[in-house]
């Protein structure tokens, strides 16, 4: 395994998430996938990537591991992707992400053409805060 980050680092990093995101499901920081759950653990082996590992979605937790995030960007990454892949944006910002889709909608000209287009094709309504909804397929 690579040195990783300090966990302590990892830790106050996810505190900090935490503050700004009330509704953040559990994170559970970890030194190394050794100290996982059994069969996250498991899985992690079968996977090939008890050494390079870096957060994991396992019984409504994530995990994340400090051996295996190579810098504290490389952290608030894995953070914030594992968020919005498997919590869902609406999970994550509550109810301010109507307003949130509706800035990123008003400032971004590419997620701005493909809402249209998927306006278009029926995928959602008016309702901007229903991006969200959208939002894989962009």
């Amino acid at each position: 395994m690579g040195e990783g980050v300090p966990f302590k680092a990892l830790e106050d990093l996810v505190a900090r998430v935490r503050d700004r995101l009330p509704n953040l499901p559990d994170v559970v920081v970890l030194e190394a996938p050794w100290q996982a759950p059994k069969a996250l653990r498991e899985y992690i082996v079968e996977q090939g990537a008890v050494s390079d590992v870096e957060g994991a979605s396992h019984n409504g937790k994530l995990y994340l591991f400090a051996s295996g995030l190579s810098d504290m960007t490389r952290a608030e990454f894995v953070l914030a992707e594992h968020e919005a892949t498997h919590y869902g944006l609406a999970a994550v910002f509550g109810p301010k992400l109507p307003a949130l889709m509706n800035k990123v909608y008003n400032t971004n000209g590419a997620v701005r053409w493909a809402a249209t287009a998927l306006q278009v094709r029926g995928r959602f309504g008016e309702n901007l805060g229903s991006l969200s909804d959208g939002y894989p397929h962009f």
